[in-house]
């Protein structure tokens, strides 16, 4: 044992680690961290700068960061995690093709879609050499791939990547595996976007009827989904089924996230907008006041979603008068 207790002892690192992942699993990502920053405070202690176990935790502390929204210090764990492995002389392996996977993952959500290009088409790279053709993560990052070419405009060029992905994972995954309701999410977005919302809603159906039976009740990928079909049934005019959908999302980023995170604010502005076309105003400025409220603690003073709350609040609550004058 160590001088600063039996806590401290390096045979507690792989428990934390363990206790972290499985925290990330139940998306409880504020206790994942602090059990992964104890099993690094002993592990960096004791190993070499470039052993491999410190590169994977370097990445697990990412994926922790990624799921907050906060991509900074996603990219900065990466970063850490992808120096420690080229250190080690293990560039050419999928274990470092995997953190090119999810560097340029984190790239894309910033939306820096052509560095998440490179980095997803050097991973590809690397994993067409070490794995096998018909390799779950070559599926995956084919994926990654289309959602490129997605964001670019370029649909059909996502759908023939997306078709790849789908070979692979249909004859190497479950049916009920959670990389192919990924995939049918990502059909459903490039389906969305041509404005195919009936072909879009039908993928997102196949996505959730996965996810439900797989996932957590509160795991990110169901609130991800969630809000895609509120977008399709708000793009279809359904304000009904659209407001449903954005208060699933909402109870997961709130289980999950803390409350005043910028997704919960996205949600709640959403919300709002639904609501407003449903002509539940009451509700409508309620969440638009919640939004503001996250707003304008995190936000410049003079950036433009403040101003946006500032000008939807007003005009809600002008309707709200109007309405009530008419009523006496």
């Amino acid at each position: 044992m160590t001088s600063n207790g039996p806590e401290d002892h390096p045979d507690f690192a792989p428990i934390y680690r363990n206790l972290g992942r499985t925290y990330y699993a139940q998306a409880k990502f504020q206790n994942a961290l602090e059990m992964f920053e104890k099993a690094l405070e002993i592990w960096i202690k004791v190993l070499t700068t470039n052993h491999m176990t410190l590169a994977l935790l370097y990445a697990d502390i990412s994926l922790v960061y990624d799921s907050l929204g906060e991509y900074d210090q996603a990219l900065e764990y990466l970063k850490k995690s992808l120096e420690t492995t080229q250190d080690s002389g293990s560039e050419i392996c999928s274990g470092f093709a995997a953190k090119c996977n999810q560097l340029g993952t984190v790239y894309y959500k910033q939306g820096k879609i052509e560095e998440a290009l490179e980095l997803y088409e050097k991973s590809l790279e690397i994993q067409l050499k070490v794995l096998r053709q018909d390799h779950p993560n070559l599926g995956a990052c084919y994926g990654n791939i289309s959602q490129v070419h997605s964001a670019r405009g370029d649909y059909d060029k996502a759908i023939e990547y997306l078709n790849q992905s789908l070979g692979i994972q249909l004859n190497s995954l479950h049916p009920s595996h959670p990389s192919l309701a990924v995939t049918y999410n990502n059909y459903g977005l490039v389906y969305y976007n041509k404005g195919q919302l009936e072909i879009a809603l039908e993928f997102y159906d196949r996505s959730l009827e996965i996810q439900s039976n797989v996932l957590s009740s509160n795991h990110s990928d169901l609130a991800t989904t969630y809000n895609n079909i509120s977008l399709v049934y708000c793009a279809c005019r359904d304000y009904e089924k659209a407001p449903e959908y954005l208060n699933k999302t909402l109870q997961i980023k709130l289980s999950s996230l803390p409350s005043d995170h910028l997704e919960v604010a996205t949600t709640y502005s959403n919300l709002a907008a639904a609501l407003y076309r449903q002509d539940n105003m009451t509700e409508a400025l309620h969440c638009v006041q919640r939004a503001y409220d996250i707003h304008i603690k995190i936000l410049p003073s003079d950036h433009p979603e403040l101003l946006r709350n500032i000008n939807w609040i007003k005009r809600i609550e002008e309707e709200l008068v109007s309405t009530q004058q008419n009523v006496d």
